[in-house]
């Protein structure tokens, strides 16, 4: 039951991170259309895997993370509170790019990447019981946030990313 649990949480963490690995590796030869599926189809994943990690709220740490010497273990839990925070946070991302294709919106594929990378660490941050953890990822969070910005700037200013 446990190991089902972990499994999901690792899907939930490296899916997106994944499909922003294709939208990067594909991104001279995908129409912008084809980076919006990527992204809508890892958003809808991700939001039916946390939505199967409900029954699992409130269960042992699953993932434990070492990385500096003197920190201890930074483990990935089902708090129900950050569980929560990350059902409601995917899903509102899932139905604004639902909502997004409904009023054919342009998309850029790096915005698909940035929006990717986003998910992944506001899902780690959320799930973490450690500070340091916590922060790292709401630091890369705060990066997405800004380069977003740099993604989704008009080609006619002359400071753009492609």
């Amino acid at each position: 039951m446990v190991s089902m649990a972990r499994l999901l949480l690792t899907i939930l963490i490296i899916l997106p991170l994944l499909g922003s690995a294709l939208i990067l590796l594909l991104l001279r030869r995908l129409r912008p259309g084809s980076a919006y599926g990527i992204t809508l189809a890892i958003a809808g994943l991700a939001a039916m895997v946390i939505s199967a990690l409900l029954p699992y709220a409130g269960s042992v740490p699953l993932i434990a993370i070492y990385w500096l010497p003197g920190t201890g273990a930074m483990d990935l839990t089902l708090g129900t509170t950050g569980l929560y925070a990350v059902l409601v946070t995917t899903w509102v991302l899932f139905l604004a790019l639902l909502a997004a294709a409904l009023h054919r919106a342009a998309f850029r594929p790096l915005s698909g990447v940035v929006l990717l990378w986003a998910l992944s660490s506001i899902c780690v941050a959320f799930l973490t019981e450690h500070f340091l953890l916590r922060y790292a990822a709401l630091e890369i969070a705060a990066l997405c946030v800004a380069l977003v910005l740099l993604v989704e700037v008009p080609r006619t200013t002359g400071f753009f990313l492609p």
